[in-house]
């Protein structure tokens, strides 16, 4: 795979341990946060992406919820590995690709979602947020760092990105008691279907 900046290098393979596969499967708080607010605004039988699934272990934690549709993308090939190992019941869809690259389909889901990730699309890749808001066809989910800024966190006010062109803002909260988590923001975007 050819990556066009050194962020998608970096999260295709990366070389610390807070970012490893293995590292991510440990973090079921961070699911169960997940848990208590895609339930309130999508239904078991919608289609859902998640956007940088890394070893799927929301997507897993959605699966044993009686979601049955799941789609992820991820760049990091070990990833999608590691979590058909550690969850080889769940019936999930991997993509393996860039966001960037994956923005250019046209498949449409019911909700499209991420946590912490789109923070890390430099500023050259918010055309993907257009395509995103073409693609999900009810439901947007959004639980992002907005202020904090280094080589590959990028924040953006996610209300500025989403709302508008048949998309409103439903819910916003500040995340609290998630370690790693702490002040990010979650936002729940909905089609207006006027």
């Amino acid at each position: 795979m050819e990556y066009i900046n050194k962020q998608q290098s970096y999260w295709a393979n990366p070389d610390d341990t807070p970012n490893s596969p293995s590292e991510y499967v440990k973090h079921k708080e961070r699911s169960d946060y997940l848990l208590s607010i895609l339930p309130n605004y999508v239904d078991k039988g919608d289609s859902i992406l998640e956007i940088g699934c890394n070893v799927g272990r929301n997507l897993n934690a959605l699966w044993n919820e009686g979601f049955k549709n799941l789609s992820g993308v991820d760049i990091n090939k070990s990833a999608i590995a590691e979590g058909k190992k550690q969850y080889p019941n769940m019936k999930a869809h991997f993509i393996n690709d860039t966001i960037e690259k994956w923005s250019v389909g046209d498949k449409k889901y019911d909700c499209i979602f991420s946590m912490a990730v789109m923070v890390h699309l430099p500023r050259t890749s918010d055309y993907v947020f257009y395509a995103i808001k073409n693609r999900a066809l009810k439901t947007i989910i959004t639980i992002e760092d907005e202020t904090h800024s280094t080589w590959k966190h990028f924040p953006r006010n996610y209300r500025n990105v989403f709302v508008g062109n048949g998309w409103e803002e439903v819910f916003s909260e500040e995340v609290k008691g998630i370690p790693a988590m702490e002040g990010y923001v979650t936002r729940v975007f909905k089609r207006n279907m006027l």
